[in-house]
């Protein structure tokens, strides 16, 4: 999928994860999706996702940054709560709740957690999961088109 964006151009933030990953984030995207453009990287506490005022000054720095898509990487069920109240501030195009996956993008965690591995699933295997159990739509070229997953101003990337 970030291969895809890439190619058409579209700039990805995401939320989610610690201050401490965003080096190798922009570094990993750089090398490993060449024509990506990374709007950003926000690590808001959770006194922030739980203020109101303080989410919408989030969706407006989103909105600045001009992200296409946003992962919002918050963990399960905090994510798509934020999506579902928040999104359609952003201004992105599409917001993808997944989990963890800042920290494999980042190269922080290198495999899914043993259970998951068990389970023959994983980020390399077609899906992450986030530390709850849930099942995420992986980051590759098999994931479904980004116009299948649209939100926010309602038109596909």
């Amino acid at each position: 999928m970030l291969t895809d964006l890439a190619a058409a151009g579209l700039a990805v933030a995401v939320v989610g994860g610690s201050d401490a990953v965003t080096p190798a984030l922009r570094q990993r995207l750089a090398h490993d999706y060449p024509g990506l453009r990374f709007a950003g990287h926000w690590t808001p506490p959770r006194e922030t996702l739980s203020s109101r005022a303080d989410s919408l000054a989030l969706c407006e720095q989103l909105r600045a940054a001009q992200a296409d898509v946003v992962l919002v990487c918050l963990g399960k069920p905090r994510q798509e709560r934020w999506i579902a109240e928040y999104g359609a501030e952003t201004g992105a195009r599409v917001l993808l709740a997944f989990g963890a996956v800042v920290d494999f993008l980042a190269g922080r965690v290198s495999r899914a957690p043993q259970w998951v591995s068990r389970r023959g699933r994983g980020v390399d295997g077609g899906g992450s999961c986030s530390s709850h159990g849930g099942w995420r739509g992986g980051i590759s070229s098999k994931a479904l088109p980004p116009t299948s997953l649209c939100a926010g101003r309602g038109q596909s990337p």
